[in-house]
């Protein structure tokens, strides 16, 4: 089945996607999503495809996902190749999602490497979708605040400066941006 991918016919693909989407479950999530993440890369830009991927992405993501640091990668992944179409609903429940498991016990340590991926995505990719940067602002701004090292505030200050100056095609990004240098300021007591 997973050869009809490789069809040349558009539509049998679609058709396949569909089916996979179907029959995911905990045991074959992981290899669906990456399949459909592939095809999502590849689909063209003006496809109406590609919303409806971004979706069943998403939602096989909230739905099955094997572990929270699966959850996190896969939808940064899903950002960084369908940013564009990704809704602020759907940046809402990532957020959720992520506070939820930043409550579990070893949330401590999961806020920590949440951040270091943030911070690392700032520094290495200049071209990151509005609705990942909405998302990395909220996490940097709420989390990084707890951070006792004030050397590690004052960098994830700078990266947020940095990035707060660029063009943005929502002005509400620059509002998340100017909220999370404001929340990391009151937290340094400037």
């Amino acid at each position: 089945m997973v050869d009809c991918l490789e069809d040349a016919d558009d539509t049998l693909k679609i058709k396949t996607l569909d089916l996979l989407f179907r029959m995911t479950n905990k045991q074959n999530v992981e290899a669906i999503v990456e399949k459909l993440l592939s095809y999502l890369k590849e689909a063209p830009t003006e496809s109406g495809v590609r919303k409806d991927l971004v979706i069943k992405i998403n939602s096989l993501c909230e739905d099955y996902s094997p572990n929270k640091n699966w959850y996190v990668r896969t939808m940064n992944k899903l950002y960084e190749i369908g940013g564009d179409l990704i809704t602020s609903d759907l940046s809402n429940k990532f957020i959720q999602s992520i506070s939820e498991y930043e409550k579990e016990i070893d949330g401590e340590k999961f806020r920590e490497a949440t951040i270091k991926i943030y911070m690392k995505m700032l520094k290495k990719n200049p071209n990151i979708p509005d609705s990942m940067l909405q998302v990395v602002a909220w996490i940097l701004g709420e989390y990084g605040c707890s951070l006792p090292d004030h050397e590690k505030k004052t960098k994830i200050l700078s990266l947020l400066a940095n990035v707060a100056h660029r063009p943005l095609e929502d002005e509400l990004t620059r509002g998340y941006i100017l909220s999370a240098i404001t929340k990391l300021h009151m937290a340094m007591n400037f």
